[in-house]
C-alpha cells in the first residue's frame, strides 16, 4: 500500500479521480481504499471514483455500492 499511503501523506496534491479495481492485489477492498481516499480529502468536495474489474459479479454486488456510486455496465 506505499502509493495508497503516499497519496494520503501529500494534502496538497487532491486526487481529481479515484481508479481502482474492486478486488486489490494484497487483498484490500477497492471500495475501501477509495472510501478512505474520499475521508481523508473531504474537506476539498467530492472525488469520483471509477472502480473497474476483470471478474464477473452479480447483481447483489453492485448493490452493495450506495449512492453516490452509480454502477454502469
Amino acid at each position: 500500500m506505499a502509493g495508497f499511503e503516499a497519496i494520503l501523506a501529500d494534502d496538497s496534491r487532491i486526487p481529481d479521480l479515484i481508479v481502482t479495481d474492486i478486488r486489490l492485489r494484497d487483498g484490500a477492498s477497492g471500495k475501501e481504499v477509495a472510501d478512505r481516499i474520499r475521508r481523508h480529502f473531504a474537506w476539498a468536495g467530492v472525488i469520483p471514483v471509477a472502480f473497474i474489474t476483470g471478474e464477473l459479479l452479480s447483481v447483489q454486488v453492485l448493490r452493495d455500492f450506495p449512492e453516490p456510486f452509480v454502477p454502469l455496465r
